[in-house]
């Protein structure tokens, strides 16, 4: 398997994926929580399964724990102490993404190991297994408890607009 280093080089990044996944080396790299297990795992799912039909879903499980980082440092107000539990409110969204995640490099194992002819007969299984898969991390990512909110003039605190997409990358609505 190669080094963490050896696949960054071998995989074309965009600067917001770069700032994504050096934020969830961070995190794998600093604590021992909560945090820990589930930027791990993400990690492991981006760099393990470059393969296509997957590329989206495996940057789409990054940014939903980076939502989660970045949510849990905001409620550390400023500066981020990484082994702090989250609050208990949002613990069981992030043991239903923790556990998601399993789930997802599990399916991705089986995915990737698939010869060609049974690949051809599970395709249409896959392709509804991994629509599913980025459903749950877009609702993920635009969940209230994680979205990211800001004052309005009369001071009352509002989400930010977030657009929503299609499975083709194309933006549907906002929310």
């Amino acid at each position: 398997m190669l080094s963490t280093d050896e696949t960054e080089k071998q995989i074309p990044h965009d600067s917001d994926l770069d700032l994504v996944l050096r934020r969830l080396q961070e995190v794998r790299q600093s604590t021992n929580g909560p945090l820990q297990a589930i930027a791990s795992l993400a990690l492991s799912v981006y760099y393990s399964y470059q393969v296509s039909s997957l590329s989206k879903l495996s940057r789409e499980c990054c940014e939903a724990v980076f939502i989660v980082v970045a949510a849990q440092a905001r409620r550390n107000e400023a500066i981020p102490t990484f082994g702090a539990h989250p609050t208990w409110d949002i613990q069981s969204k992030i043991d239903k993404l923790l556990a998601k995640l399993h789930d997802v490099d599990i399916f991705a194992r089986t995915f990737t190991s698939r010869g060609f002819l049974a690949a051809i007969f599970w395709r249409r299984c896959d392709m509804a297994k991994i629509k599913e898969y980025r459903t749950f991390m877009h609702d993920f990512i635009l969940d209230d408890d994680f979205v990211p909110k800001r004052r309005d003039t009369t001071g009352r605190r509002t989400r930010f607009t977030t657009p929503r997409y299609d499975e083709s990358g194309i933006v549907t609505e906002n929310r």
